[in-house]
């Protein structure tokens, strides 16, 4: 049976606890406020624009299959070939009390790279503790990288990375309602690939040619989506975070209630037991009358 003090002590730790929770909800709340309306705003116009980058591409090969020998080809596509490869990225997280997305979404980078013939990048120590622990994402380049920011020094050396492969394939948490995050796979380089059947894609015209147009997306597009999911997969993080530390305080928030219970019955408990002391003292002096 826990004395008054104990019952005290784990009253205030628990308090303290309860004051922890709140702080760390409202810091993810305000957060999540300041990158939210950019976050929802910027995905619509990028999901447009990779959109028109993935007809623009399909078509540019179409045309070139059509006017040009495949040696000519060749050569034509060496800036979308780049190094013949792909890449399969996974953004996940540095921090705990991120919930379940981080592994949920590792566990679909997993599938996924079980598939496919790729490289593989990690941004998180999260995701690299996963990878090594389980095994599976063997010879992963890791890159570090900021759970609260979009910290240009770090994002550069990425981006500059997955641009050398063909094939860009990101993993990352999408932020779909505050109680709802998802693991997302999106393919940043136009979603096409070379070899394909292209005969039932559409004709396009190209002003002022199709090689300046392909030029230009396959030089700003990829840096501005990768940047794009690194935003979304922040607010999904905060949104996660939130519902742990919602959960978590209502959870601490019984537990003081019960603990605030007992300490009630303790102090009634000693102070009828102070009583009776004094009951049996006043009882004392009356025998020895």
């Amino acid at each position: 049976m826990l004395t008054p003090k104990q019952v005290k002590k784990e009253l205030e730790k628990n308090l303290a606890l309860q004051g922890l929770t709140e702080t760390y909800e409202d810091v993810a709340v305000s957060r999540m406020q300041v990158i939210r309306h950019d976050v929802l705003q910027t995905r619509q116009f990028l999901d447009g624009v990779s959109e028109i980058y993935t007809i623009a591409k399909t078509a540019y090969l179409k045309q070139l299959a059509l006017v040009l020998s495949k040696k000519q080809r060749g050569k034509q596509l060496e800036f979308i070939r780049r190094n013949h490869k792909t890449v399969v990225v996974l953004i996940s997280g540095n921090h705990s009390l991120l919930g379940n997305i981080i592994l949920q979404t590792y566990k679909v980078y997993q599938e996924l790279i079980l598939k496919m013939e790729c490289d593989l990048v990690i941004l998180g120590k999260i995701g690299s503790y996963l990878a090594e622990s389980g095994g599976t994402a063997v010879g992963f380049k890791e890159f570090p990288f900021d759970d609260y920011s979009i910290d240009e020094s770090l994002l550069k050396p990425v981006i500059d990375y997955i641009a050398q492969y063909e094939k860009i394939i990101v993993v990352y948490p999408r932020f779909i309602s505050v109680l709802r995050q998802i693991p997302q796979v999106d393919d940043i380089s136009g979603g096409v690939v070379i070899e394909q059947t292209l005969e039932q894609q559409k004709n396009y015209f190209f002003e002022p040619t199709s090689r300046d147009v392909m030029a230009y997306f396959e030089g700003q597009i990829i840096g501005s989506l990768f940047r794009q999911k690194m935003l979304e997969s922040m607010l999904a993080r905060y949104a996660s975070r939130l519902t742990v530390m919602d959960s978590a305080n209502q959870t601490v928030k019984k537990i003081v209630a019960a603990n605030e219970r007992l300490k009630v019955v303790t102090d009634r408990r000693e102070a009828n037991k102070r009583m009776l002391n004094s009951f049996a003292g006043m009882t004392l002096w009356g025998e020895e009358q």
